[in-house]
């Protein structure tokens, strides 16, 4: 992950690590980056007062990709610095994309880089969304089953999440994404189908709890999926 700041025309710096964090309870936010691998010389954080720095933070998937994650800009109104660690507080201008700034797929992110693994059944709800997306961005290359008998244990579903986060994770492998909804889900499943080779097995076992844990638009969309009929595959009702 690379954390860029520039101020106009001229590179700031440079950071492998960035948090930002809400502040006294208004739009403000505080962000501190970590690992500063470039600074300009010639910068006085002083000079940057209600002015305003551009942020972009690229990273680079397992298949050494590298995708712009976040771009924005950023009000500062007060900063300090050190050789290694700069701390500032202002308001981000985010555009309105629907790809707002979160955090906790920063960190997710990060984690990963370092070889660090993540149990997403025991993250929170907002953690486990994050960790959806995280795997969109890490893995989405991956769309090719390996096997040819698969066992999904629907027992570990306690929503909607987690059936989407558990299925990668046992049909593509860790980190694996298969959708973030019903809809995507099924555009993600179709395009595996079309790669499966040989006659595959998909057993998704204690498939009755599966109706009481997950949204009920979802599960009747999700129902007819598992029930349809596919060259090459099938699901097993278990």
């Amino acid at each position: 992950m690379t954390v860029s700041v520039k101020y106009n025309d001229l590179m700031i710096c440079k950071a492998l690590q960035i948090k930002m964090e809400s502040f006294n309870h208004s739009f403000e936010k505080i962000f501190v980056l970590n690992d500063i691998s470039y600074v300009s010389k010639d910068i006085d954080w002083d000079d940057f007062y209600m002015d305003i720095v551009y942020f972009s933070i690229e990273v680079t998937d397992q298949y050494g990709n590298e995708e712009l994650l976040y771009d924005f800009h950023f009000r500062i109104e007060d900063a300090t610095a050190t050789e290694n660690h700069i701390t500032a507080r202002g308001i981000p201008i985010m555009r309105y994309d629907g790809n707002d700034y979160n955090q906790h797929v920063i960190d997710i992110l990060s984690a990963w880089s370092k070889n660090q693994e993540i149990d997403f059944l025991s993250l929170d709800q907002d953690k486990k969304d994050a960790y959806c997306s995280s795997c969109r961005i890490w893995n989405s290359g991956t769309d090719k089953l390996n096997n040819t008998f698969y066992e999904v244990d629907l027992d570990l579903v306690k929503s909607d999440i987690d059936l989407f986060n558990l299925m990668g994770d046992v049909l593509l492998g860790s980190k694996g994404y298969l959708g973030h909804d019903s809809y995507t889900f099924e555009d993600r499943l179709g395009t595996i189908v079309n790669r499966v080779e040989a006659d595959t097995i998909i057993r998704l076992k204690n498939y009755q709890n599966l109706k009481r844990s997950i949204n009920s638009r979802e599960w009747e969309y999700l129902d007819k999926a598992f029930r349809k009929e596919y060259k090459n595959l099938a699901f097993v009702l278990a």
